[in-house]
């Protein structure tokens, strides 16, 4: 992905993996083609709530599954991205919560035998 605006981010909001591990390289580019730009470092992606926030308005993704085990590797990645900085306070609620707001405020737990999914904004999620 080539992802372009005030300030690039991209977010892994879910991961599973099993005998693979996940890495994401970053481009900080000057231009829209990304013709010319800097890396950043390398980065393992281990869990769900991985974040990185670009200096520059033009964000370069790339992402490598490196399979160790062949038996049984499994690897499946949920990841989304924004053109705007993170709102201060603002984080998304693990899975099986949820809130209506966008700041720092708790998550609430959803109803006994009731599931959401990872950054779910209301009780309907459950």
């Amino acid at each position: 992905w080539i992802i372009s605006g005030a300030q690039p981010r991209v977010t892994i909001t879910s991961l599973q993996k099993l005998n693979v591990d996940l890495n994401f390289h970053m481009d900080e580019c000057d231009d829209a083609g990304c013709m010319t730009y800097q890396s950043a470092p390398e980065e393992w992606i281990s869990s769900s709530g991985w974040e990185y926030q670009s200096s520059t308005r033009h964000l370069r993704v790339r992402f490598e599954w490196y399979v160790y085990s062949s038996s049984g590797a499994v690897g499946s990645v949920v990841a989304t991205w924004s053109t705007t900085s993170k709102a201060p306070g603002c984080s998304q609620c693990e899975a099986d919560t949820y809130k209506t707001t966008t700041d720092a405020a708790g998550c609430t737990a959803c109803p006994s035998n009731a599931v959401s999914a990872v950054g779910s904004t209301g009780l309907s999620s459950c």
